[in-house]
């Protein structure tokens, strides 16, 4: 279709039909947005939303086809503004911190949508017109789906972790995720709106090609720049639209996991002050490191069934020293073991990358240190536990790539075990590691049929099925390293603990207090106690003080004897008379919420 100027084709008549046809639908829409914006107390958020409303009038215009156009405008904005609709259903507590508003969102969307219109458009060679204008549309899309997806998963807004667990996941996990939050129908859904997204696509390439003069091209670039300014103006975090604000909470906690694996190899100068322990007498350390243990769903802690056969017979045991008031720094495994392995916590400044683990203190000070787990070792990037885990001299992984490739039950770690001890002798200095699979969830494949106890044809049976058999595993651990020579002491606690009942598993985005709520306690040998009578005195005094496994560390650094370079703080030492339990002071989910008492 031929057209002589800017607003007015041969086939509009003189009065333009055209574009008196084109105009009020896309201006009632963008007054409607205004009057909406203007009652708020940022009216100015009506600015962008009319900046992309007249530049998509004009270029619907401009193509001279408006009826082919905003058939494939509108639905493709409204697709990409359909997350602001999540706003509407997430609840205040969701962790949306952030001022934000939903006018921003559909502004932004439709922009984008000229942006991906643009070249089918102003591209004079259709085919490679389609190629632009797909390679926009399809990133775009996946984020609309991703964001449309996790929310009905999660029923709560992405977050900076969401990027994180994602990072560090793997395939199987991730399936199994899918799995127990999206089901069969959820899953019909996804694969549904990807082949309308598809059909879409397709339709939207085949958009009527249009002749444009020199100067119609030239005001279609500059509406073009417009819609691609206002676009770029809402990617600013403050005053952006949601992808905004996910994208930029995605983008800084990748970069601080990236700096974290960078900055971890650059501790040898701090390392080489640490005095070495005479050797023989540091002794024998185990450290079980749980997962996703409950301990609402532990007898020994009050659960109305018989959970914990060992741990209630320990409980009354001079050997075991029991915390009923422990919590977790976190709900994510990395972002818990990343502070409670290091001399970092919530209350302290150091920064996590700058921090010493365990491993290296232990390292520097003459123990040899062994790290045995039954959980994965690498995601789509190396975790920050898997890198504190390379700090180890010895390192078995039951499943060197993607933990759930295979089932492989808890157990599986004493032969390895064994071998250790087996090579020990009474001189020998050892920090031994043992990282379970624990209670993680899919719960039935967490324990062999031939340990099940309770029924577990509901969520709430199958994990105490894998509660008691993890109260079984660290019975065995446990009676195994007493045995060997040297032996000085046990230390277990869970990463965090999981929202069974809700089915919300341990996603911070679906915050529940129980998640925090985690098991804790010592065994130790009289050769442990009688070397460190005032540690142990100190770790019983505050036993029922409320404590943050973050300050673990704290209390592994006192166990094994070692003098760390950065003084340890006695406010935040567990096994310290100074200790602070006020729980007015202790945070979880890293500083971002007040820990709820579990009693």
């Amino acid at each position: 279709m031929k057209q002589d100027f800017f607003w007015k084709t041969k086939n509009d008549g003189a009065k333009g039909t055209g574009w008196r046809r084109t105009v009020p639908v896309l201006i009632a829409f963008a007054a409607m947005m205004s009057m909406t914006a203007a009652a708020t107390q940022y009216p100015w958020d009506a600015l962008p939303l009319l900046a992309a409303t007249l530049a998509a009038a004009c270029f619907a215009r401009l193509t001279g086809a408006w009826r082919p156009f905003l058939l494939r405008f509108l639905p493709l904005a409204l697709a990409l503004a359909s997350v602001a609709l999540i706003q509407s259903f997430v609840p205040e507590d969701a962790g949306v911190g952030y001022y934000f508003t939903p006018l921003h969102t559909i502004a932004q969307a439709m922009a984008a949508a000229l942006i991906i219109l643009a070249p089918l458009v102003l591209v004079p060679h259709r085919h490679a017109a389609r190629t632009m204008s797909f390679a926009l549309y399809a990133p775009l899309m996946a984020c609309a789906l991703f964001l449309w997806g996790y929310f009905f998963a999660a029923r709560r807004w992405a977050s900076g972790d969401t990027f994180v667990a994602i990072a560090q996941t793997h395939a199987s996990e991730a399936m199994e995720y899918w799995a127990g939050h999206m089901g069969a129908a959820g899953t019909l859904t996804i694969l549904s709106l990807i082949v309308l997204l598809a059909l879409f696509g397709r339709f939207l390439m085949r958009m009527p090609s249009c002749a444009l003069a020199k100067r119609q091209r030239v005001f279609g670039l500059v509406l073009f720049t417009i819609a691609l300014l206002t676009f770029y103006f809402l990617c600013a975090p403050r005053i952006g639209s949601h992808y905004a604000h996910i994208g930029s909470e995605g983008y800084f906690a990748l970069k601080n996991l990236h700096e974290f694996r960078v900055r971890h190899a650059l501790h040898a100068d701090v390392l080489a002050a640490v005095p070495p322990i005479a050797k023989g007498t540091g002794g024998l350390h185990v450290l079980v490191l749980g997962e996703s243990e409950n301990k609402q769903y532990m007898h020994a802690y009050g659960y109305e069934k018989d959970t914990t056969p060992w741990l209630d017979a320990m409980k009354s045991d001079a050997s075991c020293i029991f915390f009923p008031h422990a919590y977790s720094c976190h709900t994510y495994t990395d972002r818990v073991l990343t502070y409670a392995l290091t001399e970092k916590s919530q209350y302290n400044d150091v920064d996590t990358a700058d921090a010493l683990s365990i491993l290296e203190l232990a390292n520097a000070a003459g123990y040899r240190t062994i790290w045995l787990s039954n959980q994965g070792k690498n995601g789509i990037s190396d975790t920050p536990v898997s890198i504190i885990a390379s700090d180890a001299e010895t390192r078995v992984f039951l499943n060197e790539h993607q933990y759930l490739d295979a089932i492989r039950y808890d157990e599986e770690l004493l032969p390895a075990l064994d071998d250790v001890l087996a090579q020990l002798d009474a001189t020998d200095d050892v920090l031994i590691v043992v990282h379970l699979l624990g209670c993680h969830e899919t719960y039935r494949e967490r324990y062999p049929r031939t340990a099940a106890v309770f029924d577990d044809s509901t969520r709430a049976g199958a994990y105490e099925n894998a509660v008691r058999y993890s109260d079984d595993i660290v019975r065995q651990i446990y009676e195994h390293a007493k045995q060997a020579a040297g032996f000085r002491d046990l230390v277990y606690f869970s990463d965090h603990g999981e929202a069974v009942a809700s089915g919300s598993g341990h996603n911070p985005d679906l915050y529940e207090p129980c998640m925090t709520y985690i098991p804790f306690y010592i065994l130790s040998s009289e050769t442990a106690r009688a070397a460190r009578p005032e540690a142990f005195a100190a770790l019983r005094e505050n036993a029922y003080k409320p404590w943050t496994n973050d300050l673990a560390y704290e209390v592994l650094v006192t166990l094994l004897g070692i003098t760390p370079p950065h003084a340890i703080e006695p406010r935040n030492n567990l096994a310290s008379p100074a200790y602070d339990g006020d729980l007015a002071r202790l945070r979880t989910c890293h500083g971002e919420r007040e820990i709820t008492p579990d009693n």
